[in-house]
């Protein structure tokens, strides 16, 4: 498989990916809603919240197309590095070098002040990518052998695999906390069993 197969095939990853999220959310409010209430009314409430669901969705895709990579390198509390930095300089030209051996652009490189050994890459494409190293990763490895997980983030970064990432984690994190929240407004707001408005679950969860 070529480089330009695994690009593809990660488009493609990607447009399932959006299409799945609305799917996966409204069949959550259709099951934690028939917990408590019959079948028709449920699948009455889930119908009900699709076209909102469908729009927040949208939402969301555009907040994580705009801000996903700074999501996720605020949540790591990843530090820029820039080649003035004398501190970190050799780690931002094995960044640089490896980058230019890749033929791609120079990601922007980031430290997180932690003793785990970790890397990744995320943006959404390799114009705006960036790669982000712990500390721990830095002590622990040889320079050869950082080269090596540079490289391996680099690949990620040719192959589209940072956007797909992105969107998942970003995604991920949305329905979770869409889930907590529906769960905690059936178990304390209630969704009442009332055969004159079959719409009553929808309410709630709106609310």
């Amino acid at each position: 498989m070529t480089v330009y197969d695994h690009i593809r095939s990660n488009n493609i990853k990607t447009a399932i990916l959006v299409a799945a999220f609305p799917l996966i959310f409204i069949a959550l409010v259709f099951l934690f809603t028939w917990c408590v209430v019959p079948a028709t009314q449920a699948l009455n409430t889930a119908i009900s919240v699709a076209v909102p669901t469908v729009i927040a969705c949208a939402i969301w895709l555009c907040i994580s197309w705009a801000f996903g990579d700074s999501m996720m390198l605020n949540a790591a509390n990843a530090t820029e590095i820039h080649d003035d930095n004398a501190q970190h300089r050799e780690i931002f030209r094995a960044v640089e070098n490896v980058a230019m051996a890749a033929g791609l652009p120079t990601p922007r490189v980031y430290i997180i002040d932690d003793a785990s050994m970790n890397a990744f890459a995320t943006g959404r494409s390799p114009r705006d990518a960036s790669v982000a190293l712990t500390r721990g990763i830095i002590e622990k490895l040889s320079p050869l052998e950082l080269q090596g997980v540079i490289a391996h983030e680099m690949a990620h970064i040719g192959n589209r695999d940072i956007r797909l990432d992105m969107l998942l984690i970003t995604g991920v994190g949305v329905t979770v906390f869409a889930a907590d929240v529906i769960g905690r407004t059936i178990m304390h707001g209630g969704v009442r069993n009332d055969n004159d408005n079959k719409n009553g679950g929808a309410a709630v969860l709106v609310m």
